[in-house]
Formats: structure tokens, sequence, C-alpha cells
């Protein structure tokens, strides 16, 4: 319990990934278009809020802002979105190309993780840097994009976020390790 306190968010964030991974490997095609319509009514209420703004400021603020503007723009993507989630899913292959590389990114991040722990003489530092290159080798696979069927390329995502999940949580619990004899 002491390791959250730590970093509250980056066991959240494990956590929702455990839960998508989970949720892509339950029903990919319904997930995806939740998240589409939940992403479009997201844009719509910013958009809102920046029209709100826009009106409630000075004129003369207001004309550098171009809150008007964004939250116009705002409306439009959050519409299109929702009426549109058809052509999203259909165009999933960008979206596993942005996922990709946020993998790759997560891969490096645990790099340095691995190294950090070597540097700091904590004992499992290698297990970190086993995942790392899982991580990397995941985002690999991802932008490679050698699935045709978007339901076999969500279930990958799936299988990988939970994979991710567990070496995140593996790797804090090795971060936060107290040295005290402390056992994972």
């Amino acid at each position: 319990m002491n390791q959250v306190k730590k970093n509250p968010l980056a066991w959240i964030l494990c956590v929702v990934e455990l839960a998508l991974g989970i949720l892509l490997l339950v029903n990919v095609e319904n997930l995806m278009k939740f998240v589409v319509i939940v992403a479009g009514a997201a844009m719509i209420v910013f958009g809102i809020i920046w029209i709100i703004r826009y009106f409630r400021q000075d004129a003369a603020q207001a004309v550098l802002g171009y809150e008007l503007t964004k939250g116009l723009i705002a409306i439009g993507i959050g519409v299109f979105c929702i009426f549109n989630t058809k052509r999203f899913i259909e165009t999933f292959a960008l979206f596993a190309v942005l996922f990709g590389l946020l993998v790759l990114l997560a891969g490096f991040i645990k790099i340095q993780t691995s190294v950090d722990l070597l540097r700091l003489k904590k004992s499992g530092w290698w297990l970190t840097a086993i995942g790392a290159l899982l991580t990397i080798v995941f985002a690999i696979i991802i932008l490679a994009n050698p699935f045709k069927a978007v339901k076999a390329l969500g279930i990958f995502i799936g299988i990988t976020l939970i994979v991710e999940a567990v070496l995140d949580a593996v790797g804090l619990i090795l971060l936060y390790r107290t040295g005290s004899g402390e056992k994972i």
C-alpha cells in the first residue's frame, strides 16, 4: 500500500492499462465504438466550454485566444466522431500506429527505469530490462501492422496492454522497494 502512495498516478495507469486490455479481449469493436463516442462527446464539451469562455472574456482579450474557433472545431470533430464511428473503426490502422508509437515511448521509458534501478544497485533491475525489451518488440509488431483484421489487431493490443500493466506493476514494485529486506 505504501508503494501506491508514493506514485498513485502510475498505479492508476497500470489499472487502466489492465482494464482496457481485458475490454479489448472481450469485445474489440464495441470498445472501439465506445471510445470514439466518448472522445466525440468530450470534444463537444470542450468546444462548448471554449465558446462560453470566448463570450465571457473581454472583446480585446478574446481576439487573442481564438477560443470561438477552437470551440467550433472541437464541436465539429465531436459531432463527426459520434456520427461516423464506423469510419474510425475502418481506419483503425492509424490508431494502431499511434498506439504503437506510445508503446515504443513506454519501452524507452522502461529502459531508463531499468538503468536507474541498475545504477541504484537494486536487485531485479533485469526484470524491468526484459520488460523494456518486450515492450519495444510489441511496439515494433504493432507498427509493422501484420494483421489484416481489426479484431486480430485489437486482441493483440489487448494482450499487449495486459502484459504492459503487469510489467509496469513489477517495475513500480522494484523501484519503490524500501531496501529493508522487503520482498516482492
